[in-house]
């Protein structure tokens, strides 16, 4: 009963009012009523999943937490902090911000760094591509790549291939081939360019010629 009447005490001098916390005169004055960190010191200081000091988190509870319940913060909108899109709406919170000690690393290697080390399709670490894997990955998915900015016009017509067709060495995607695979065959490209002055069937002469991949 004392713990009742205790309860029913606090929550007539808190600030927030609806049905766990009813209105009262008391919380119509700002001056006497008490904020939602000042009853809740203790939750925020013992938090662990995520510890809220250690990362960060503001004193203003109703941010995150409602009132009928203290856990889950239910109030809590990812949006706000990180939009969580794709591939990234599955996977636990724990796989990112691990044990919530400090913020997660928004650089996405943070977390793909054993896919970049991993990829040999190219061989990101032979080829010193950068880490900033948004340059080509979106979140729909890490594989394939389809946001590579290529110089070359690779997302239509006959040269939407994979990349392994063109750069035959993975660990060296400067060099490419045009005229192997069963692309570009001799018989047929000699016979298109016999009145071509200069002609040359390499790969490098097709770029130099065909820059965007077209007749």
């Amino acid at each position: 009963m004392r713990r009742a009447i205790a309860w029913v005490s606090w929550a007539l001098l808190c600030a927030c009012q609806d049905a766990a916390h009813p209105p009262t005169a008391a919380t119509a004055d700002p001056a006497k009523a008490l904020t939602c960190f000042e009853c809740h010191t203790w939750h925020y200081d013992q938090s662990v999943n995520p510890a809220h000091g250690p990362v960060g988190f503001g004193h203003d509870c109703a941010n995150c937490h409602v009132t009928d319940h203290w856990a889950p913060a239910s109030g809590f909108d990812h949006a706000t902090v990180w939009p969580l899109t794709g591939a990234h709406i599955g996977p636990k919170c724990s796989q990112c911000h691990g044990n919530f000690a400090a913020k997660a690393d928004r650089a996405c290697v943070a977390c793909h760094a054993d896919d970049y080390a991993a990829a040999g399709n190219p061989n990101h670490v032979a080829q010193g591509l950068p880490k900033t894997c948004e340059s080509c990955h979106t979140t729909a998915a890490w594989k394939p790549a389809t946001s590579v900015q290529h110089q070359f016009p690779i997302t239509t017509g006959k040269h939407k291939l994979a990349c392994g067709k063109c750069h035959e060495d993975p660990s060296n995607y400067k060099t490419f081939t045009c005229i192997s695979s069963g692309c570009h065959l001799a018989s047929k490209t000699n016979q298109k360019h016999s009145k071509v002055n200069g002609y040359n069937y390499t790969s490098a002469a097709c770029l130099k010629c065909h820059p965007n991949g077209k007749e």
